[in-house]
């Protein structure tokens, strides 16, 4: 604001004089990791290193990592051999390192999990239609709290993703679709499906710029033109969480009810019986 001098972050205040927020954590105290001093000061802006991170909502510190590399690609010729030809450049977006708790963290909260962490959170596995009630009741426990708002719920979204507490494999085996369509679980995705789901509909409802999105997506085809079968399913996830997203920013904009979400979700992500 050019009156106070201020950025507004959603959630709080930043003041660029100082380069900090001008409120503490919304979190609370469960922000503070005693392994990392910075994050005691609940005034900080992204535990004081916003050379490598951004705060867009003032809950979440966020760095986005992107690995380019060189794509060659072999060539036989028709008299035999070959030859690597250089295809240009090809990005991956590697990762998204979110701090902070469920919907906090801004300020200077708890790091990701580690892999090692990581794996052993992965416990959850919800049919196809429970996943969808846990969406619907995400979005109505946000619209009726006075503190919530679309871009909290987007960026916890983002972050369990991120965190990806799902098992990959369904209790049935390979064929098991857990009440999902079957191109969305196909090729082995099983349990992955709720991350894409999460994380694309999470970029839509958060603050993160949808190229993130589009990257992600970008990388997915050119897996598959790679001939990644897996990738097809990741890519019809991906489209499927954009879906997602978009229904449920309707919701938040009053032009869904609650239960036409819940329709509309599950016509996305459920298959039929």
């Amino acid at each position: 604001s050019s009156v106070t001098g201020l950025d507004y972050a959603v959630n709080r205040h930043y003041d660029p004089q100082q380069g900090r927020f001008t409120q503490v954590d919304p979190v609370g105290m469960s922000s503070v990791d005693l392994a990392d001093p910075q994050s005691f000061n609940r005034y900080a802006y992204v535990r004081n290193d916003p050379v490598n991170y951004v705060d867009p909502s003032g809950l979440l510190r966020v760095a986005v990592l992107v690995n380019c590399r060189t794509n060659w690609v072999w060539k036989e010729h028709v008299e035999g051999g070959g030859d690597w030809y250089d295809m240009g450049e090809v990005c991956e977006l590697m990762v998204i390192e979110v701090g902070g708790g469920e919907v906090g963290g801004g300020g200077g909260g708890a790091a990701a999990p580690t892999p090692s962490n990581s794996s052993q959170l992965r416990k959850e596995q919800p049919s196809c239609p429970e996943f969808v009630k846990q969406l619907v009741s995400r979005v109505a426990d946000t619209l009726n709290s006075y503190f919530l708002n679309r871009y909290t719920l987007g960026t916890w979204m983002v972050t369990k993703a991120i965190r990806n507490p799902y098992k990959k494999n369904f209790p049935g085996g390979p064929n098991d679709t857990h009440g999902f369509k079957r191109e969305l679980v196909a090729y082995g995705q099983q349990g992955d499906v709720y991350r894409h789901v999460l994380f694309h509909a999470g970029i839509i409802l958060s603050p993160l710029p949808n190229q993130i999105s589009a990257e992600a997506n970008a990388y997915d085809q050119w897996q598959v033109e790679e001939g990644r079968k897996e990738s097809i399913a990741e890519l019809a996830g991906n489209r499927a969480g954009q879906a997602v997203g978009n229904y449920m920013l309707q919701t938040f904009k009053g032009d869904l009810s609650l239960k036409q979400l819940e329709e509309n979700l599950f016509n996305t992500l459920c298959a039929r019986k």
